[in-house]
């Protein structure tokens, strides 16, 4: 089974960012069990764009903003529903259009579409009717409470 699981972060362990350590167990869980398990996540600065350090996983990190260097939506520490800097926040839309034209690309040698949080779902919802594919979705705590602090 090919999973191919779509999140806003993942670590890059050796590069000592640990961020959405819960989305690499549930990866590696799923590889360890016989999956091949792609995810796939925006880039950022010192991230290699391809890891393939475990078997029967892989990540793939796109850029979404050209030079890479000036990408600013994504970096690690940081949630992404509170950009630092006007820049960031103007790349958002872009990340958002790019990341669901990546997944549309991902999702076709996919069996399953997993979605992290309800964003990610949102942006596979095209990929799902396009391709067919199944889509699954784990909603997190965050998604909840940013719905229910809103004012």
């Amino acid at each position: 089974m090919k999973i191919l699981i779509c999140t806003f972060s993942f670590p890059y362990i050796d590069g000592n960012v640990f961020d959405s350590r819960f989305v690499y167990s549930e990866a590696k869980g799923y590889a360890n069990n016989g999956a091949d398990v792609t995810v796939l996540t925006p880039h950022f600065p010192g991230a290699p764009e391809l890891e393939n350090n475990e078997k029967g996983l892989t990540v793939r990190r796109f850029p979404y903003f050209l030079p890479k260097s000036l990408q600013k939506a994504r970096s690690p520490g940081k949630p992404l529903y509170n950009p630092a800097s006007l820049l960031a926040l103007l790349q958002l839309p872009v990340l958002c259009l790019i990341f669901s034209i990546r997944i549309i690309q991902h999702a076709r040698k996919a069996d399953i579409i997993h979605a992290q949080w309800t964003l990610t779902a949102f942006l596979s919802l095209p990929a799902k009717w396009i391709t067919g594919k199944p889509l699954v979705v784990t909603a997190r705590g965050s998604d909840i409470r940013l719905l229910l602090n809103r004012h």
